[in-house]
């Protein structure tokens, strides 16, 4: 599981601890490395990476870890990805830029 967000990954701690077969990667999936900010939304699902300024100006932000999904499953020792699903809205087609070595 790829979670960018603290209290997100506290619960995907909480919720998956008798899952062993769980990997947690507190980052944010993308087509490059190294930070971005994170506006957080009001919902725990809510929270966004390169919205709108009307959107952003009073929504509490943070900096974040980005990393593409080719490195992400390098340094998780991942080797053959049979699925992955993607639950991002406005970001998911830097995510897919960043994964050109699983095409």
């Amino acid at each position: 599981a790829i979670e960018p967000e603290p209290k997100n990954i506290k619960l995907l701690k909480e919720n998956t601890k008798y899952f062993k077969n769980i990997i947690i990667i507190p980052k944010a999936a993308g087509n490059s490395s190294g930070e971005i900010e994170l506006t957080i939304g009001i919902h725990s699902g809510a929270h966004y990476i390169n919205a709108t300024e009307d959107n952003k100006s009073n929504n509490r932000k943070i900096l974040i870890q980005i990393d593409t999904i080719d490195n992400i499953f390098k340094e998780a020792g991942l080797e053959i990805i049979i699925f992955l699903k993607y639950l991002v809205f406005s970001f998911r087609s830097l995510i897919f830029l960043g994964s050109g070595s699983m095409a």
